[in-house]
């Protein structure tokens, strides 16, 4: 994957990411497009993660990029409190303490709000550097075993579940990237499976079920003791097919500078916009506003940092 893909693809997901929680708030009982995107769209992002990883994962790197994303988590959840409480924003804080609403984040893995990614990517980073301290045998084994004893450890709190389900798109972006396995024209074939797929499953209205959504690789067993084992099989299809056809596009539209700098932007994005969603009644317009404020608070922290550290010269 080149970088300009790659950015246009993260471009492509955050997109993705403000429609879907422009129509969660936004349109009673959601719309096929909302099941279409949920299928896949944070998949994706680890997906993309792991393969960023690849060649990076040190201790330095590793305590650089947790320190970095805590501290983002921390400023957040202030912020996140703040809008909740005092500006109506939808970000969970139902008017509860600053000290209540960050202990109840911090036990579910803030899993109340979008930090629960930065968190499980933290974890991510961790597995994956363990992972690497077994040079004696092939990296693929203890990352096999690591994933199958985590199903079977009923460990839920600190956002475990989430972490045991999305550690296997992150391995396998970092094992794409590891063993070089990008076939573009297989990957290409997604653009008619993955449409294909969603108009079979019916946009997967019948698997958006509260009991298995967002559950963890633990939920493999639950399924299956509920006689519904296939949901993980889709879940999974869906997911890498969904990755697939969005790769796909990227290839196709990575020219574009607007999608490039969208990816570039995306963390930015991800991390404000839902200050903005519910605005209006109008999802269309939500989508859009919570894009431009989010790219606008991008720009001017950037700026503002550039001419905090350049007095400092």
């Amino acid at each position: 994957m080149g970088s300009k893909t790659l950015d246009a693809m993260k471009g492509i997901g955050i997109i993705l990411v403000v429609i879907y929680h422009a129509i969660n708030y936004n349109v009673p009982g959601h719309n096929g497009l909302y099941y279409a995107i949920s299928s896949f769209f944070m998949a994706m992002f680890f997906i993309i993660s792991g393969y960023l990883a690849h060649d990076k994962i040190t201790p330095k790197w590793v305590s650089d990029k947790t320190k970095k994303l805590l501290l983002l988590i921390a400023a957040f959840t202030v912020i996140y409190w703040l809008a909740g409480t005092y500006f109506n924003s939808p970000t969970n804080t139902n008017h509860l303490s600053i000290g209540y609403y960050l202990i109840n984040s911090i036990f579910y893995g803030f899993s109340e709000s979008v930090l629960w990614y930065l968190w499980t990517l933290i974890l991510c980073y961790f597995a994956i550097w363990a992972l690497s301290r077994f040079r004696t045998i092939p990296l693929w084994i203890p990352a096999l075993l690591l994933v199958i004893i985590l199903t079977f450890i009923p460990f839920e709190i600190f956002g475990f579940l989430l972490f045991k389900w999305y550690l296997i798109y992150f391995l396998a972006g970092y094992f794409i990237k590891h063993y070089r396995v990008a076939h573009h024209k297989l990957i290409y074939l997604s653009l008619a499976l993955f449409p294909v797929c969603i108009y079979l499953f019916k946009w997967m209205i019948p698997y958006q079920n509260v009991q298995y959504a967002q559950l963890g690789f633990v939920s493999v067993t639950r399924t299956l003791s509920a006689g519904q084992p296939m949901i993980i099989v889709i879940y999974l299809l869906m997911s890498f097919l969904g990755s697939a056809f969005v790769y796909s596009v990227a290839r196709i539209l990575n020219r574009l500078y607007g999608l490039q700098y969208l990816g570039k932007a995306s963390l930015a994005i991800y991390l404000c916009h839902s200050l903005f969603i519910q605005l209006f009644p109008n999802y269309i317009m939500d989508i859009l506003i919570a894009i431009l404020a989010s790219i606008i608070i991008r720009e001017l922290y950037l700026i503002c940092s550039r001419r905090f550290f350049s007095s400092f010269r």
